[in-house]
């Protein structure tokens, strides 16, 4: 006789992949005929192809169209995909059947189930034809999954990452409600506990399951970890404190889905004083100001600003640091939400109607009063040197005007961009040198600016007029900041639109060559 099927589930990139590996490995059958591993998730999916096949059918074709919309995961901007939805009902009896030949073709009288973050969305119409199911679900913190889904192929989350949360918590809502419906049959992981304690899922599963467990079992879960691809900053971070403030709907289910878990993970207390930026500001005396412009991209800019919080944190010097964001017009709900949110806790938030990069980083300098400038663009994030070695360096020789150091990259690409010390000299015919280095006030005036005539390349034409002004250029070895490559970034599009470019690269180097 069969017995009714474990179903794993959570969203993607939550660790559906290993929590089912471990499964396995404790004798758990998921299917004969498995999604193959590829350089994504090279340790296998788990995935039984029928039901993935199945559930992709569904999704795509009952989930409301949008312009904005990933159809495969059941999300679009229309109204994400429910089984109780009258535009989903006909869909899902029309199928019930082939389910049905599903199941009937997948029973084992071992224990048997499948794994699939589709499912989790279409719990209520497996719960109906299998009753007796149990349903193991993890769950990731939000800030995991914007950062993860960043590193998707193909990239439609680079291009859209305001896309992210709401799928977050579309899939979590299901889940937890999957709790609320069934506790006595339903197990709830974190999957940042999960990979810190693996033995643990052992006396979960005994305990709720009554599997038999072993010492030895837990050290073999525990090999079957890879850290590499589960990316997580300690909780003790500036990102989920930060996160965690400007999302207070995701925080609220974060926080159920806690209580209700098996495995829990524990969140430290919402403690803004932790935030060592926040609370110095307005600084008395600030000799760095720290300039964001952003625009309809708010979970990047909340890495941003959590980017200058660790690392002014770590250099100590957060009381002589202003921070200041400009809002370049940002229509986005998510975004404004960010913005909202950031300037209640008592962040600098300048806005302005959309008058682009260029306008935007000179309005957000005039706002602020120290003598050295350190812009970063809303979604990049800042590393250690510049406030270390690099505020240091600017402090011990007067005479220099800017210190610019490598970028790391990531996103579509990833490496570290050696920028070399010629960099200026190269400067009349090309730049390396990325706007986020630091520089002095004056030098900044002298140069008239960021030429807000131009739509791209506008910091090159200024380290062009300060080179002319007769600056000095100072070069810092090693990564300063992460530079992230995306598909619809100001420089790609203007890369892509090759007339354009051309204009505007011509229109430097003229007004170089005249001056």
């Amino acid at each position: 006789m069969s017995q009714p099927p474990l179903l794993v589930v959570g969203m993607h990139r939550s660790g559906t992949s290993l929590l089912a590996r471990m499964l396995q490995q404790r004798g758990l059958h998921l299917g004969d005929d498995l999604v193959p591993a590829d350089q994504h998730n090279p340790d296998g999916y788990g995935e039984d192809k029928r039901f993935v096949a199945f559930h992709r059918h569904i999704l795509s074709q009952a989930t409301p169209p949008a312009p904005e919309a990933w159809l495969d995961w059941g999300w679009s901007s229309a109204g994400a995909f429910h089984c109780a939805d009258p535009h989903a009902a006909p869909w899902l009896r029309a199928l019930r059947p082939a389910a049905e030949g599903l199941l009937e073709r997948s029973r084992r009288e071992q224990p048997w189930g499948w794994k699939d973050p589709r499912t989790t969305l279409l719990l209520p119409f497996w719960e109906a034809l299998e009753p007796e199911a149990w349903v193991i679900g993890i769950y990731r913190h939000p800030w995991e999954i914007v950062d993860a889904l960043q590193r998707l192929r193909p990239p439609v989350f680079l291009t859209n990452p305001h896309w992210a949360l709401p799928i977050w918590l579309h899939y979590n809502q299901a889940l937890l409600e999957r709790w609320q419906r069934h506790p006595q049959r339903t197990v709830l992981l974190n999957s940042g506990a999960l990979i810190a304690q693996p033995a643990a899922l052992g006396s979960v599963l005994a305990r709720r399951l009554g599997w038999a467990w072993s010492a030895h079992a837990g050290e073999q879960l525990a090999a079957l970890r890879r850290p590499d691809l589960h990316r997580s900053p300690p909780t003790a971070d500036a990102l989920p404190l930060l996160h965690r403030l400007v999302s207070p709907e995701s925080t609220a289910l974060l926080e159920a889905l806690e209580r209700s878990a098996d495995l829990p993970v524990g969140l430290p207390p919402l403690q803004p004083e932790r935030l060592a930026v926040l609370q110095a500001q307005p600084a008395a005396s600030p000799r760095l100001a720290v300039v964001i412009p952003t625009f309809n991209q708010g979970d990047l800019l909340v890495e941003a600003v959590a980017s200058v919080e660790r690392e002014a944190a770590r250099s100590g010097c957060a009381p002589s640091l202003e921070l200041q964001i400009v809002d370049d017009g940002s229509n986005q709900s998510r975004s404004l939400q960010v913005l909202d949110r950031l300037q209640a806790l008592g962040y600098r938030v300048l806005s302005q109607r959309n008058h682009g990069l260029s306008a935007a980083r000179n309005a957000g300098i005039r706002a602020t009063t120290a003598p050295l400038l350190l812009p970063l663009d809303d979604d990049n994030r800042l590393l250690a040197p510049y406030l270390s070695q690099g505020l240091a360096w600017l402090e011990r020789q007067p005479n220099l005007a800017v210190v610019y150091g490598d970028r790391q990259e990531f996103g579509l690409r990833e490496g570290l961009v050696c920028v070399g010390v010629d960099a200026p000299r190269a400067l009349l015919l090309q730049s390396r040198i990325d706007a986020c280095a630091l520089l002095r006030r004056e030098w900044w005036q002298a140069a008239g600016g960021y030429d807000q005539g131009l739509t791209a390349f506008e910091d090159w034409d200024l380290w062009l007029g300060i080179l002319r002004q007769g600056g000095r250029f100072g070069y810092l070895p090693g990564p300063a900041f992460c530079y992230r490559v995306r598909p619809n970034s100001m420089l790609q599009r203007h890369l892509i639109r090759q007339s354009q470019a051309s204009d505007q690269l011509c229109k430097i180097r003229i007004k170089a060559l005249e001056q």
